[in-house]
């Protein structure tokens, strides 16, 4: 047993249990503590009411209690410490809807008037009710939610609903996407419609090239026969012209051969004549002389 003076401040940390096999517990979400001695000079009492705590703090995991004992400012006598701890549950069945379950237990704690043990862990066990039908709420403040009840619904239903607004975000998205599609569909028939018609068009243009191309090969050929046959008529018409050309030439060389001829005796005759005259003219020359 661990002594204590009885008007000297300490603190002791509890760790509640439950069941016959002393199960390790949550501290309870309402809870009282009245420690006090078998010396009827009264009591000292801690509270946690939620995440309201008096004269005790909650650990970090929630599986312990510490409460803070200031005997120096309230003497509850000298003895063994006592403690009983009531749990304070939530039922409509009673007054101010509140149900009381209150535990006796001893602490191996002694307060006495002398000097008090030193560099020492106080620490006590708080057996708490083990009992069935316990409310989910409750269930749950046992396994370490922290908050109301109605809190805890909310956290129940804040799953859900943030599960229904990723839903409807979600279908927003889709009905978003839904319509882009629609129109980047509308857009890739609206392409398609033209690539068709240009490829059509670029189809009916190739006929008609096609078709003209004929047109023109065809006019280019005739144009090449009636050349070839204007050609050939003028080789032929060149031909005829070259041979009347040399008839005429051969005719005129003959002509002029024959004229030649003529031109020659003619000159011939006229110095026969020019002979004669020169002899007359001596003729006369000499009767003048006789």
């Amino acid at each position: 047993m661990i002594r204590q003076n009885y008007k000297g401040d300490f603190s002791i940390i509890e760790r509640f249990y439950a069941g016959e096999d002393k199960t390790p517990v949550k501290v309870p979400q309402h809870l009282r503590i009245d420690y006090f001695t078998r010396n009827p000079k009264g009591k000292y009492t801690v509270v946690r009411n939620g995440h309201d705590c008096t004269g005790c703090a909650v650990s970090d995991d929630g599986m312990s209690l510490t409460c803070y004992l200031a005997l120096s400012r309230k003497c509850i006598g000298i003895g063994e410490l006592l403690k009983v701890a009531t749990e304070i549950q939530d039922d409509g069945n009673f007054p101010d809807g509140k149900k009381f379950l209150p535990v006796p237990q001893t602490t191996d704690i002694m307060l006495v008037e002398g000097q008090s043990d030193g560099g020492k862990e106080i620490s006590s066990e708080v057996m708490i009710e083990m009992r069935y039908g316990y409310s989910a709420y409750e269930l749950a403040v046992l396994n370490g939610f922290k908050g109301t009840e109605e809190e805890w619904l909310q956290s129940l239903k804040q799953p859900a609903e943030d599960a229904a607004e990723v839903s409807a975000a979600a279908t927003k998205k889709a009905i978003a996407a839904t319509e882009e599609m629609e129109q980047l569909y509308g857009v890739a028939l609206a392409a398609e419609s033209e690539r068709v018609k240009a490829e059509q068009d670029r189809e009916q243009a190739e006929s008609e090239r096609e078709t003209e191309f004929a047109r023109l090969k065809e006019e280019s050929e005739a144009a090449t026969r009636a050349a070839n046959e204007a050609a050939e008529n003028a080789n032929a018409a060149a031909e005829g012209i070259d041979n009347k050309i040399s008839g005429k030439q051969d005719r005129t060389d003959q002509s002029l051969k024959t004229t030649d001829k003529t031109v020659t005796g003619a000159i011939n005759e006229v110095y026969d004549s020019l002979g004669d005259i020169n002899t007359i003219l001596d003729e006369i020359n000499g009767e003048d002389a006789i």
